[in-house]
């Protein structure tokens, strides 16, 4: 028997998803999409159900979007943890190399030592040269992705910066911060730990144009009804030069395709927009942004972990004891050291699993 082709979903009048609910492409502006799989809240066993869905520009999308999406950020979210304390460099050997790294790759002077190190000479260039290999992995313990070199003055903004983890480390490393959330939670840890942040969605925050120096969209692009008016609006919050910062999960890699809605970073319904890297390019583009670098992220083996996880809880049924025993599991292969050689096979096939693009704002002629 032939089967059926699956009928598009669009803003017509698809009996399953009200026109309301279809939110327009990011990208084309197109709501007519076709259904690729049905698709739930695995992670927090949210009822609702939805399907991942593909516009004709090829970017992909989950649909219909709840219409109360708060009920699906629990006060367990992640994001809204506690904001903790900026990374203490030790005395011993790794806070020294952590210390030299900053200063000769990044132009920082942190830590007891920091203020100490030669700004030249041979020392400093060969100190530079030894520690050359570790400065992606060392500027980790500021938070994932890249690490915005120093600017003296400079002023950072965190779109989407949850409890203001990252606002707090860049606050200990000589920036003027700010940040905008939406969740009154998070807004709440923020500011009980100083920082300057705004409970609004970003248009809505009236921030004055060419203010920043460095705007950072991590892992919140995915979440909001419209990329492209929040990448419009880092760029003019920008000031020429300025540099964009964006990580979101890698829906073209390997990890998206074969796991299909079991796939960890689908994280249905809470994020709307699933990127490829082509997508994420041509919307940076379509904002008046220049792309300088596209990177993947070190996050493949939790997603590996959790995604195998789904596929288990599906064949063997949900149970809070197994999600206990599978939290110790996971924690026991962080802990015996098998998950780093782990993430470099995932790197190296279709460069794992999160992409991480930055962008800066052209200089006005």
């Amino acid at each position: 028997m032939r089967r059926q082709p699956t009928p598009p979903i669009d803003g017509s009048g698809a009996p399953d998803a009200p026109p309301s609910d279809i939110l327009p492409c990011p990208s084309c502006g197109s709501r007519r999409r076709s259904r690729l799989f049905a698709a739930r809240d695995r992670l927090h066993r949210i009822d609702g159900a939805f399907h991942v869905t593909r516009c004709s520009c090829g970017l992909r999308a989950t649909d219909p979007a709840p219409g109360d999406i708060g009920a699906y950020y629990p006060p367990t979210y992640y994001a809204f943890g506690p904001v903790g304390r900026p990374p203490f460099f030790g005395l011993g050997l790794r806070g020294l190399l952590r210390t030299c790294v900053l200063r000769y790759h990044y132009g920082y002077r942190y830590g007891p030592l920091g203020a100490k190190l030669p700004a030249s000479g041979p020392l400093a260039v060969l100190l530079k040269l030894l520690t050359r290999p570790l400065r992606r992995r060392a500027a980790l313990v500021f938070g994932p992705g890249p690490l915005p070199p120093a600017v003296e003055g400079g002023r950072a903004l965190d779109v989407g910066c949850g409890s203001g983890v990252w606002l707090l480390k860049m606050q200990a490393l000589g920036w003027q911060v700010e940040g905008v959330e939406v969740s009154p939670t998070a807004c709440a840890a923020a500011r009980a730990a100083g920082l300057t942040v705004h409970q609004a969605q970003l248009a809505d925050a009236r921030l004055p144009a060419d203010s920043f120096d460095v705007v950072r969209i991590w892992h919140t692009l995915e979440h909001v009804p419209d990329p492209a008016l929040v990448l419009r609006e880092a760029a003019r919050l920008l000031k020429p030069g300025g540099t964009l910062l964006i990580g979101v999960p890698n829906a073209g890699g390997w990890m998206a395709r074969l796991f299909g809605s079991y796939w960890f970073d689908l994280d249905v319904p809470r994020h709307l927009w699933h990127f490829t890297e082509r997508d994420l390019r041509r919307l940076v583009a379509g904002a008046g942004l220049q792309v300088v670098r596209v990177g993947y992220g070190f996050y493949g083996a939790y997603s590996l972990l959790w995604s195998l996880r789904y596929c288990w809880e599906e064949r063997a049924g949900y149970t809070a004891e197994g999600r206990s025993a599978f939290e110790r599991g996971r924690l026991w292969v962080r802990d015996a050291r098998i998950a780093a050689p782990l993430r470099v096979l995932l790197r190296l096939a279709e460069r794992s699993n999160h992409l991480e693009l930055t962008a800066v704002l052209p200089e006005r002629p």
